[in-house]
């Protein structure tokens, strides 16, 4: 329970980054509206959010699916400085319409379908969907969608439907992102690598939902219920199967002074500790008696 506890810890975290940059976007006026401030306190809002994880009991290994969730709020904040940047170094005031807008909606649908190839097989280890993610967002980079000037997520005041909006993009985020740690986590994992792994695959199956229109933002709960289910179809078996055939005549190894188990058909396999007494046998078996037993434990002994 402690470990869902920190999974909706890091989604509350989430969410709070994002309400503190539309309430400083807000309550400021617009003509002291500073992205750095609006960053600095969305930060401040996610970090005290994450700062230490909720223990409801001693769980083993709470600190390292804590240390895989953590880095949520950090790379919602990072997509947000992004999405900021994009709005700099022009003079257009109005918003028009360009090709590049298609060019992002074709990414954002490419990393969607990456997010949707990792849901299916959370626990493969294949580079396919990482890829494919990653491809998606250079292009992006190479052709961002057109800038406006003094607009962007850190200094312009949003309406209620992009605010309404924004909080669903972050819920969202942080649901998939947290969703995509808990199935793809090793359970023997114990390191630092293994963590980072964990992370770069949350991170690139759960950004999608801070790109693509917000009439798809409905496809990350198939896809969490994806990906749990395929979790659920892979859990590796706990225990082990023992052998139960007894090894081939030609590897059983036998002193010379041993008595061969078919010289005693009453006894198969001893263990030598030392002479055996009654004080070794806490109940005597059904249907034996003292004097058996006696006659037992000297025959083991000789």
């Amino acid at each position: 329970m402690s470990r869902y506890v920190v999974g909706l810890q890091a989604v509350v975290g989430v969410l709070s980054s994002a309400v503190v940059s539309i309430l400083a976007c807000w309550v400021i006026p617009s003509q002291a509206v500073s992205a750095v401030r609006t960053l600095t306190l969305s930060a401040i809002a996610g970090a005290v959010c994450i700062y230490k994880p909720i223990r409801l009991a001693r769980v083993a290994g709470l600190s390292v699916v804590f240390d895989s969730l953590r880095p949520a709020v950090p790379l919602y904040l990072a997509c947000l400085v992004l999405e900021q940047l994009v709005h700099t170094c022009t003079n257009e005031t109005t918003v028009s319409p360009s090709w590049r807008r298609v060019v992002f909606g074709g990414a954002s649908l490419v990393m969607l379908g990456a997010g949707m190839a990792r849901a299916k097989t959370p626990l493969e280890n294949t580079d396919v969907p990482f890829l494919l993610c990653v491809g998606a967002l250079l292009v992006v980079a190479m052709l961002p969608p057109p800038a406006v000037a003094l607009a962007g997520p850190l200094c312009e005041g949003p309406t209620m439907f992009s605010a309404a909006e924004r909080i669903v993009r972050a819920i969202s985020f942080g649901s998939v992102f947290c969703c995509f740690v808990f199935v793809s986590m090793n359970p023997s994992a114990r390191n630092g690598k293994d963590s980072v792994v964990t992370v770069i695959r949350a991170f690139t199956s759960s950004v999608w939902t801070l790109s693509s229109p917000a009439a798809l933002l409905f496809l990350a709960i198939p896809q969490c219920a994806l990906a749990v289910w395929s979790r659920l179809k892979t859990q590796e078996k706990p225990y082990l199967s023992l052998p139960t055939v007894s090894p081939p005549p030609e590897q059983r190894t036998s002193s010379p002074s041993s008595p061969s188990p078919s010289e005693n058909p009453t006894v198969r396999a001893v263990p030598s500790f030392g002479p055996l007494s009654l004080r070794d046998v806490s109940v005597p078996p059904r249907g034996l008696s003292k004097a058996d037993l006696e006659r037992i434990a000297a025959g083991i002994n000789d």
